[in-house]
Parts: structure tokens; C-alpha cells; sequence
């Protein structure tokens, strides 16, 4: 019956100890800040890789059968979606107490810019916690003693954790729920109804931190943790990480006493990482109390992470690119417009020179102010085609590519060969079924051989406004091409060659069937 009444104390006061001491239920990892999904759900697949973690943790290395901490984690972004997924394992023993849990993750991230440094994420896990007190594992006076001879006690109870994060640009804040059932492990002792509960307390994290990019080769990183749990004070931490060339790490954090003890603590961490794959890091912590810290000594934590997956961040890099080229060839046009205007302007300007010579003795003052003004548009016409050179010659080059294809094809050399054409009607670019379906018949022989060259030949009438009918043949082509690339045809085999009034077709100053069509011809 005595011992039957100190197992009974024995959990009781485990019970109490594990809704007034927060180390006694979940345990304080310093090195959340390599890898914050360990307290917030929200967090898993925020990265553009997935990362597989080994944490280490020893405690209080001056008392015999002090905590040890094990953890093991992986969290991933799932390609093409807004979804990241995760999975965490660990094991706290303390002594006689050992819990082991699991918790499998998912998150939903909303981006409020492309780049996906605005947003929003959320993140739920779900999972199970085990805790076990091993009787036969404790000091007692007489060990022989068969009423604790096997003595065991288990409980088993869901687990559930939440969480927010909201991203902007290098600034995360975020709020999260860990055991946020509140549920309670129920033990029943073995030949005995009587039962004893320990309640698995719900703690909520308040985090914030901000990415100060101070150079090209140093990073500042300052963090705020803040846990607070029913029934005890607020506890707050602050630590600064600093990382040369993302390499190597060092940092510095402080952490407030939980309760009337004086459990306030000093953390340094050391971390490196080789060549962005592999991350190994080591946190110290010891006791502000003198005295305390003699009793209980220092803490020791290790982590191991691989980084690995593909960042998706290439295809928004793609998407910026296409974007900034496009942006490129929409200011070359408009370049291209005002320096035609520009030459229009300055050729008006010396006919109206030319035609008023014979009136100089009237007009002097007028020409003289003409002259400055051709001046000076000349001046800016050679500095706007000094800034355009480059461009102009890519341009001329490829002009001068396209003249070449299209000698060979109007002289049928035996480079080019026809695969079909299309006709549309009288001043149109519309393609019509009857023409689509000429095109359908030509896929699969341009998906067989991948790498056949397109060339789409378009025409127009070779009398009226050559303007127009340059236009008409440049829309002609695009079209057909439009077409094939919507079928599956890669855009960058396909070259439209617009001939406009220097068609090959033989025009006879009326319109002519023969120039409303576009031929497709491959090399």
C-alpha cells in the first residue's frame, strides 16, 4: 500500500509539474531559427526546396538522467501547387518520462505579389502523442521490491496544431497553437480501475523577425519569440543571427524566466553551411542564476539539415524575363515610330529651307530660326540613333536573314520544301475550318521530326498601299503561326516571313486569288 501511495504521488506531482512548467511538456528548441516549421505549421514548404532535419538536444548536463531531446522533420513545397506538406517526429525522455509524437503537416500559402514575397501562409498538424512512466526505471530504496517490479504506466492522446504566418518582403510574423486539443493522457495502473490524467496544455507562440541584407556578404537577422501558456507567466526571447555569404553563422539570444524561478538563460549558436545543400549548427545555453546554473549546468543542442527539391523560383524567373523582353520590343516600336516621326519632321523642315531661298531677304529672320531647330533635331536624331545601334544592327542582321530565306524560297531552291498553304479572303486574316484543318493535317508530321525548321510564307496583294498590304501579310503568318503553336508546335521553330507587295505572286494591278494565302515551308 505505501508504494501503491507513492506511485500515486509520483504521477500526481508529474501531472501538476507538467501544467506549471512549460520544459516539462514541449521542449525549448534554440534552433527554430534555422528551421521555424519545429513551432509553426504555416511555415512548411515556404521555401523554394524541401529540407530534412536531425535535431539533438541534452540538457541540464550537471544532473544524472537529464532531458534528451530528439527530433526528426521534413517539409517540401509540392511543385505547381500552393501547397507544402511536412512530417514531424521526436522523442523527449527525461528520466523515468519518456514521449514520443508525430504529426503530419500541410500548408496553403496565398501570394499577394509574383514573386511570392507577399502573402499569407496557413498551416494545420495532425498527429498522435505517447507518454510513458517507467517505475522500473526509478531510484528507489529497495529496488527488489516486486510491487515495482515491470511497473509501467502509458497514455496515449491526439495531437492538433495551427498556425499563421504573413510574408513581407524579408519581414515574417506569425501566430501558432501547438497541443492545441488540451487534451488529457489518461494512465491506468496494471490490476487497478483507478486512473490518473495529465493534461497536455495548450501553448501559443507569437513570432516575428526581419532579414536586414546589410551587404553583399553580410545578413543581420533579428527574432522575437514570445510563449505564453495558461496558468504561467509570459515568457519572451530575443536572439540576433548574423551570416557571412550564407555560409557561416553566428548568433546571439536571450530568454526570459517562465516562472519564480530564475530560469532566465544566454543562447550562442554556430551554424555552417556547405555549399547550400548540407547545414550543420550547435547552440550553447547556460543559466543567468550563478548558482543554478552550477546545480543544473549547460545546454547543449546540435542539427543536421539537407536541403533538397528544385526551386520553383526558375519559372517566375522565366516569367519576369519574357516580360522584360517584351517590354524591350514594345520600346524599340515606340523608338522606332519617333524616329521616323523625328526624320519626317527634320525632311519637312528642309523643303520648307529649300522653297523659301529665293525669299531669303523676306524670310531670313524665319530660316534662321528653321536652321536652329533642324540643328538641334539633328543633334538629338544622332544621339537617339547612337542609343538604337546595337538594336538597329540586330535588326538589319536578322532583315538580312529573312531577305536570304526568302530568295531561296521564291527561286525554289531545293533547301526548302513546301508542306502545304492556306488561303483567306479578300483583305482578311481570318482562318477559316476549311483552312484549319489544312493545318491539322501538317501536325503530326511537324511533331514527328522535332527539329524541321518552319517558315510561314504570307502574302498580299501586290497593288494598292504597300503599308497595308505589308500589314496584311504580317497578319497572315502570325496567324497560321499562332495556330501551330496552339496545337503543341514550340513557337521558336516556326519563322513568319511577311512579303507583303514583293510577293512572288504575279500581281496584275487588280486583286488576285494567288496573294491572299500563306504558304508553310520547312528546311
Amino acid at each position: 500500500m505505501q508504494n501503491k501511495f507513492i506511485k500515486h504521488l509520483a504521477f500526481s506531482l508529474l501531472a501538476a509539474a507538467g501544467t506549471n512548467a512549460q520544459a516539462q511538456q514541449l521542449p525549448v528548441i534554440n534552433q527554430y531559427i534555422y528551421n521555424p516549421y519545429l513551432y509553426n505549421p504555416a511555415r512548411t514548404g515556404q521555401n523554394d526546396y524541401g529540407t530534412l532535419n536531425v535535431n539533438f538536444k541534452r540538457q541540464w548536463t550537471n544532473i544524472a538522467n537529464s532531458p534528451v531531446t530528439g527530433m526528426l522533420s521534413a517539409e517540401t513545397p509540392v511543385k505547381n501547387t500552393r501547397l507544402g506538406v511536412g512530417g514531424l517526429l521526436y522523442s523527449d525522455r527525461t528520466h523515468i518520462i519518456n514521449k514520443i509524437g508525430g504529426l503530419a503537416t500541410c500548408a496553403y500559402h496565398v501570394p499577394f505579389s509574383k514573386d511570392y514575397k507577399h502573402g499569407l501562409s496557413m498551416g494545420i498538424s495532425l498527429g498522435v502523442i505517447n507518454q510513458r512512466f517507467a517505475f522500473a526505471d526509478a531510484t528507489v530504496s529497495n529496488p527488489s521490491d516486486p510491487q515495482l517490479a515491470g511497473s509501467n504506466a502509458t497514455g496515449t492522446a491526439f495531437d492538433f496544431s495551427s498556425g499563421l504566418d504573413y510574408q513581407w518582403k524579408n519581414l515574417h510574423v506569425g501566430i501558432s497553437m501547438l497541443q492545441g486539443l488540451n487534451n488529457p493522457l489518461k494512465y491506468v495502473e496494471n490490476n487497478d480501475s483507478s486512473a490518473i490524467r495529465y493534461i497536455n496544455t495548450r501553448h501559443w507562440l507569437f513570432s516575428g523577425s526581419y532579414l536586414f541584407n546589410l551587404n553583399k556578404d553580410f545578413d543581420l537577422q533579428p527574432t522575437v519569440l514570445v510563449r505564453h501558456i495558461q496558468g504561467i507567466p509570459f515568457q519572451i526571447e530575443g536572439s540576433v543571427l548574423a551570416n557571412w555569404r550564407k555560409f557561416v553563422y553566428l548568433g546571439l539570444g536571450y530568454r526570459s524566466s517562465n516562472n519564480t524561478v530564475a530560469t532566465s538563460a544566454l543562447m550562442s549558436t554556430l551554424g555552417v553551411d556547405i555549399k547550400e545543400q548540407i547545414f550543420f549548427g550547435y547552440s550553447f545555453e547556460f543559466g543567468i542564476d550563478a548558482q543554478m546554473n552550477a546545480n543544473l549546468g549547460t545546454q547543449h543542442e546540435f542539427m543536421v539539415r539537407f536541403k533538397f527539391g528544385r526551386n520553383r523560383g526558375d519559372d517566375e524567373k522565366t516569367k519576369a524575363m519574357e516580360t522584360a523582353i517584351a517590354d524591350m520590343k514594345a520600346q524599340q516600336l515606340l523608338t522606332e515610330k519617333q524616329l521616323a516621326e523625328t526624320r519626317t519632321r527634320v525632311d519637312s523642315l528642309n523643303q520648307q529651307q529649300i522653297n523659301t531661298t529665293n525669299e531669303l531677304n523676306t524670310v531670313k529672320e524665319q530660316t534662321n530660326k528653321n536652321t536652329s531647330e533642324i540643328s538641334k533635331m539633328q543633334a538629338d536624331l544622332a544621339a537617339q540613333k547612337a542609343i538604337n545601334q546595337k538594336t538597329q544592327e540586330q535588326l538589319d542582321r536578322h532583315e538580312r536573314e529573312l531577305e536570304e530565306i526568302r530568295k531561296k524560297i521564291g527561286e525554289k531552291s531545293p533547301e526548302f520544301k513546301k508542306m502545304g498553304e492556306v488561303d483567306f479572303q479578300n483583305g482578311s486574316s481570318v482562318l477559316d475550318k476549311v483552312n484549319q484543318s489544312r493545318l491539322d493535317a501538317l501536325i503530326p508530321t511537324f511533331q514527328k521530326d522535332t527539329k524541321v525548321d518552319i517558315y510561314v510564307y504570307g502574302h498580299a496583294s501586290t497593288s494598292g498601299d504597300k503599308n497595308v498590304n505589308q500589314k496584311l501579310s504580317m497578319d497572315r503568318a502570325v496567324i497560321v503561326r499562332n495556330y501551330l503553336v496552339m496545337k503543341g508546335i514550340k513557337g521558336d521553330r516556326i519563322e513568319i516571313l511577311p512579303f507583303g507587295a514583293n510577293s512572288t505572286a504575279k500581281g496584275d494591278g487588280k486583286d488576285n486569288p494567288n496573294d491572299r494565302r500563306a504558304e508553310i515551308f520547312v528546311k
